[in-house]
């Protein structure tokens, strides 16, 4: 009988050390389909990642800031100088493109300086090629969440606005019309 019991015993240990094995086997096989799942997630989202459609350059202020689609995640405020959702593209005839950003301090506030631009600076935005503007005025009203200016016929605008640097109940607004040649 123990010789039935030790046989029945090394049978028991073979079959759970194969069952073990499988399991391993399985977890290792589940583990490399997970890494090939993974891999294949990040190239998926790798590829997917959302290129600028712009740039905008201010020499004056040392600027030069990538832009996102208008109904793009990255169109925001709080990642980067973005499109304001009612704006045109620059390629528009007589449209109006409008853009802002953050002033203030911070990695964000690209718009910091933009208080220094006056009468006659000069900004590009490069979208399917470069577009010129040329400041033509400079306002700030108290902030309540509406953009004031008016709009020439037969004119492409470029508008920037911000709050006031250092007065943050200001906001800042310039305009800019689009020069023919440059």
């Amino acid at each position: 009988m123990t010789i039935r019991k030790n046989i029945f015993l090394l049978t028991i240990i073979l079959i759970l050390n194969t069952n073990i094995i499988s399991i391993k086997e399985n977890e290792e096989k589940n583990s490399t389909q997970n890494l090939v799942k993974q891999i294949t997630t990040n190239n998926i989202i790798t590829t997917n990642i959302e290129k600028p459609i712009a740039t905008i350059i201010i020499d004056k202020i040392n600027l030069k800031e990538k832009l996102y689609a208008i109904d793009s995640k990255q169109n925001t405020i709080e990642k980067h100088v973005t499109f304001l959702k009612e704006s045109d593209y620059p390629d528009k005839e007589n449209g109006t493109v409008i853009i802002l950003a953050h002033s203030g301090t911070g990695k964000l506030a690209y718009f910091k300086n933009l208080d220094k631009l006056k009468i006659n600076d000069n900004v590009i935005l490069k979208y399917d090629k470069n577009y010129y503007y040329k400041v033509v005025k400079i306002t700030e009203h108290t902030k309540d969440g509406t953009l004031r200016f008016k709009k020439k016929q037969n004119t492409s605008l470029l508008i920037l606005t911000t709050c006031k640097p250092h007065d943050n109940k200001k906001q800042l607004t310039i305009i800019l019309e689009q020069q023919k040649n440059p």
